[in-house]
Order: C-alpha cells, then structure tokens, then sequence
C-alpha cells in the first residue's frame, strides 16, 4: 500500500487518532488532522503547545 493509499484511507474516516507512549511507557493518543503525502511520507497537524513532537 503506498503512503497515498494511506492517506487516502485516512481522510475517508475523518477522525484519526495518533499515539505514542512516553519515556516512562505510559501512553499517549490525541486527534490529528492527516494534510498531505510528500515523497511517500504522510504529514500531520495537531494543536499547538502539544509535545506530539517530541514523542
């Protein structure tokens, strides 16, 4: 499946939930908006001041 398929799939459902566990193992989820696919990689946007980045 390639990442355009992906994103294609994602986009039909709407509410994508994205999740991480932290240092500590403890896990992680919040909502994302799933934008566009770039060289096969898919980009996402999240609120600001999140640590999603960081995960």
């Amino acid at each position: 499946m390639t990442a355009k398929e992906c994103l294609q799939i994602l986009r039909d459902i709407k509410d994508v939930a994205f999740a991480t566990v932290d240092e500590k193992g403890m896990p992680h989820s919040r909502m994302i908006d799933v934008m566009l696919v770039e060289e096969e990689k898919l980009y996402f946007c999240t609120a600001r001041g999140k640590n999603s980045e960081k995960r």
